[in-house]
């Protein structure tokens, strides 16, 4: 008998969960007590399943669990792995994963600054209004093609300009802005 495929489908997980609970360590006499939160995917950072499982944060203890989970097949995330399968799944655009990493690197509080300011949008919010002007130019520019006949002036000349070097000018700015941040 054939499944049908909606049974086939990975059950409707919640939104995120926590499980209560212990884990025994290699080394250690009593169970440490532990949480495991779940955030299934695509609403999770990556867009794919995750997991964390917390402890008491005492370095012997968050050592000993590192290295049961290694010696277990487990393998550390490279830097910048998670902010690259988030990028990948369309969780974050190339400014925003470019962002995550200026904070991960920054060493000054002027650098950390810059960074969280791109992280909130510091350049994507620029770029997306850019982009919604030239589109909306686009469409007055093809819409004076498509009535060229008739006596309808959609945008005139000197407009189109004068749109052109706003957006121009917004790009410069952005341009000095990005050029600040990686000096």
């Amino acid at each position: 008998a054939q499944i049908p495929s909606r049974e086939r489908q990975r059950p409707e997980m919640p939104p995120r969960r926590l499980v209560p609970g212990s884990v025994r360590l290699g080394g250690v006499h009593s169970p440490v007590p532990a949480a495991l939160y779940f955030f299934p995917g695509p609403r999770s950072y990556t867009g794919q399943d995750l997991a964390e499982l917390h402890i008491v944060g005492s370095p012997p203890l968050v050592e000993r669990l590192v290295a049961d989970l290694l010696a277990a097949g487990a393998r550390p995330a490279r830097a910048g792995e998670f902010t690259l399968r988030a990028f990948l799944a369309g969780k974050k655009n190339l400014p925003q994963a470019e962002a995550v990493h200026a904070v991960i690197e920054a060493g000054t509080d002027a650098d950390l600054t810059a960074a969280l300011e791109q992280l909130a949008g510091g350049v994507t919010r620029p770029l997306e209004g850019l982009r919604d002007d030239l589109l909306n130019l686009l469409a007055d520019l093809e819409a004076a093609l498509d009535f060229a006949d008739e006596d309808i002036e959609f945008v005139g000349r000197g407009e189109t300009l004068a749109r052109i070097d706003t957006g121009l000018t917004q790009l410069a700015a952005l341009l000095r802005q990005l050029d600040a941040r990686t000096v």
